[in-house]
């Protein structure tokens, strides 16, 4: 028979390559969770360095006692998780309730109100003749004032972000995932 033919051998080791990396496909849990780990970190390093790849606005708070922007308490840099559910989903965020305002940005709107001012008339010791605030329960003496309606406008601050350095740490790790 004329022709030409071409014979392969050595296939066993190609398609058992190819069912391991079937099976790591299967079981993407590992692999979610470094990914979740990695955005994790990136967004605490967001909180760290004052927002990336552009920095924040100052918070009035930040410039006044010359700290970092949105790490008074450090509450909601903390809260920084990542949850692995279902075969194929990451998600990572925070549960804290004042998070959105701060990422998107937007106005809290204070009504007016009137609120009870307590106060303490000294009198007498070295604090004799002045008008200090005071616990409700201390105060002898108590004013009722009307307060005006204000809005508060918060600048965003988006500390969910990922880093072009992190989508390249991820992609590494899927290729080690299936490849392990």
């Amino acid at each position: 028979m004329a022709g030409a033919s071409v014979t392969i051998t050595g296939i066993e080791g190609l398609t058992a390559r190819l069912k391991k990396i079937e099976s790591n496909i299967q079981n993407a849990k590992p692999l979610l969770s470094e990914i979740g780990k990695i955005v994790r970190d990136s967004v605490v390093t967001n909180f760290d360095l004052g927002g990336r790849p552009t920095k924040w606005i100052p918070s009035i708070r930040a410039l006044k006692d010359n700290d970092k922007t949105l790490i008074d308490t450090g509450r909601l840099q903390r809260s920084i998780n990542y949850q692995v559910s279902g075969k194929d989903t990451v998600s990572v965020g925070t549960n804290v309730d004042y998070a959105a305002i701060h990422q998107l940005g937007g106005v809290i709107r204070h009504p007016a109100r009137k609120r009870v001012l307590n106060f303490k008339i000294h009198k007498g010791g070295k604090n004799k003749g002045r008008i200090l605030f005071a616990k409700a329960k201390k105060a002898n003496y108590q004013e009722t004032v009307q307060g005006k309606a204000y809005d508060i406008r918060i600048p965003a601050r988006p500390f969910l972000m990922v880093q072009e350095s992190d989508r390249i740490r991820m992609k590494q790790a899927v290729i080690t995932h299936l490849i392990k």
